[in-house]
């Protein structure tokens, strides 16, 4: 709220204003009217200083007394504590990606007194905004604006369950609602791994059946930790696209070479996601015939996929060190990069296939 100033029948009119915008620009709303400028200054030394100051203590009763409203028909006083309301920009993205439908949708087909909505936009926004365990972001759930209160603890517990058996599906919504409307690119994919130990004493067991078939692996197995700990750990393998928004995850025993986990994440991805020809981009952890063979033909894909590895000299064989030492073949071009700046281009021949990189 300010003071205005207007003239009316050729002398200056006071008044209270507030000032807001309409598609960016401007306006003003008069809220009290005050009187003229000469008749105010037999009662005041200085009008305008007198209600400019006054107009002051009305924004500080207006904060005091303000209520918001229009979220979710809900509203809070200045009593309150304090709410979180930045996550709003959250819930529209959370709504245009149709995830509450997609949920809303699931949970009608069972038989439980929670709502599996407000429990994973609960976690979402949490672990977004204040990343910690699923028991954190219930506790401190009051800190939105919303009052998630119609479920507890366990049941945020119960619902992991349903969550997971819906991984694939969320994934490819996911995928379908951005793919086009933030312009995501799959020529090249980039997969790599990682893995989160447990601090237990003992691995998970397998379930079996009694001729000895592995019904269902166990997940948390000692295996190579990245830093060599001799904890249980877990697998995690992850595909992003070349405008590094995550595709696809999955997760593997912790005891099983992470050179496994391309081929199953590849077919889940072309399948569900219907991708056209691509290039894996990988370390050399990931460096083995077989993926070699599945990317470079065997994935059932009538465009052909390529592949890029990352390859260690020095632990190669013999042969392989030979030809990659031998300049011979090598063909040096100079290309310039985005800036202008020189790029030397370098192109080997081997057993009529052409392999490029720059130096």
């Amino acid at each position: 709220m300010f003071v205005k100033k207007s003239i009316s029948n050729g002398r200056i009119f006071l008044s209270f204003a507030q000032g807001y915008r309409i598609d960016g620009k401007v306006r003003h709303k008069t809220i009290e009217k005050i009187g003229y400028l000469d008749d105010l200054k037999k009662e005041y030394d200085d009008p305008i200083s007198h209600f400019k100051e006054l107009a002051k203590l009305k924004n500080n009763d207006e904060i005091k007394d303000f209520t918001i409203k229009n979220l979710n028909t809900k509203s809070i006083d200045s009593t309150s504590k304090a709410k979180n309301l930045g996550y709003v920009v959250l819930r529209e993205i959370y709504k245009e990606l149709d995830l509450d439908k997609f949920i809303n949708e699931k949970n009608k087909n069972l038989k439980i007194k929670y709502n599996l909505n407000e429990i994973f936009s609960l976690l979402t926004f949490s672990r977004i905004m204040y990343p910690g365990s699923k028991k954190e972001a219930y506790e401190k759930r009051d800190r939105f604006f919303e009052k998630f209160n119609n479920f507890e603890l366990k049941d945020i517990y119960r619902s992991l369950d349903y969550f997971n058996s819906y991984k694939e599906e969320i994934e490819t919504l996911l995928w379908n609602k951005t793919k086009d409307s933030y312009n995501r690119k799959t020529d090249n994919l980039y997969y790599d791994c990682t893995n989160y130990y447990f601090e237990i004493n003992y691995n998970d067991t397998d379930l079996v059946d009694e001729e000895g078939n592995i019904l269902e692996k166990g997940y948390r197995k000692r295996g190579p930790e990245k830093n060599h700990r001799p904890d249980p750990i877990i697998e995690m393998g992850l595909l992003m696209d070349s405008t590094n928004f995550p595709i696809f995850y999955d997760l593997f025993p912790g005891n099983e070479s992470e050179k496994l986990s391309l081929l199953p994440i590849t077919r889940k991805v072309k399948k569900n996601c219907n991708l056209g020809r691509t290039v894996i981009v990988a370390d050399r952890g990931l460096n083995t015939s077989d993926n070699i063979y599945f990317i470079a033909g065997n994935n059932h894909n009538s465009n052909l996929d390529g592949y890029i590895y990352g390859q260690s000299v020095r632990g190669a064989d013999e042969e392989f060190k030979k030809w990659v030492l031998d300049q011979k073949d090598y063909i040096s071009e100079h290309v310039k990069r985005d800036d202008g700046s020189p790029k030397t281009y370098r192109q080997m021949i081997f057993e009529d296939k052409v392999f490029k990189g720059y130096e």
